[in-house]
């Protein structure tokens, strides 16, 4: 009853679209069928070991080692509630939490008067504080945007990896102040925070469907 997908930019590849399994996906409470009004999202995802050195290329072999052994503990207590699960039987894979957050950021801007009497702004950081005077020939303006930060956690561990900004965020025309998540959303029967699938509505009609050929059976014996 519900799909999703992610999309990123990668420096090789380009624009990517990845599937999302909505089994190992997270989400924050929502009453909307398309998942605006979420303000986090996480995926799990099992990864080899190698996938942590390039995520990370300043960690030693001995952290890969110890978080590689402390990770596959956490997928064998896995794999023992989800029996569909064989992470835990592979000691060189790991289970990571991509997640996602909405929060909102200071943009400041330093306004310059010209001698003709027009304006320049240039971009500051929120540190930025001119003097209020009258021989100042700049002023700070300021406003707040929506923002998201990403990062990865290794399930089991406290390692935190590629915790930042969120680059090449989505905003339309005209709004620049709103900007779109890393993952897209969709449940066409969303209520309360429930769902239902197209296979769930059809099963009570396919039921009676086969009532029907039942007693059409007995009829003709």
């Amino acid at each position: 009853g519900i799909s999703a997908m992610k999309h990123g930019f990668d420096v090789h590849d380009g624009i990517t679209v990845e599937y999302v399994d909505p089994v190992n996906f997270v989400y924050s409470p929502t009453e909307d069928p398309n998942f605006r009004d979420c303000y986090y999202f996480g995926e799990v995802k099992s990864v080899h070991v190698t996938e942590i050195k390039k995520i990370n290329p300043n960690l030693t072999q001995e952290e890969i080692e110890e978080i590689s052994k402390i990770a596959s503990r956490f997928d064998g207590y896995r794999s023992t509630q989800n029996l569909t699960s064989q992470s835990g039987l592979d000691k060189a894979n790991v289970s990571l939490l991509y997640f996602c957050y909405k929060t909102d950021r200071e943009v400041v801007y330093k306004v310059k008067k010209n001698q003709n009497g027009g304006e320049k702004p240039l971009k500051k950081d929120s540190s930025f504080n001119p003097p209020k005077t009258e021989q100042a020939r700049f002023e700070r303006v300021s406003r707040r945007i929506d923002v998201w930060y990403e990062g990865a956690l290794i399930l089991g561990t406290d390692k935190m990896f590629n915790y930042k900004l969120c680059e090449n965020m989505i905003r339309k025309e005209g709004f620049l102040n709103i900007t779109s998540p890393n993952y897209l959303v969709y449940a066409p029967e969303l209520y309360q925070n429930r769902t239902r699938s197209l296979v769930e509505r059809i099963i009570p009609y396919v039921d009676q469907m086969q009532q029907i050929h039942i007693k059409l059976q007995q009829i003709i014996a």
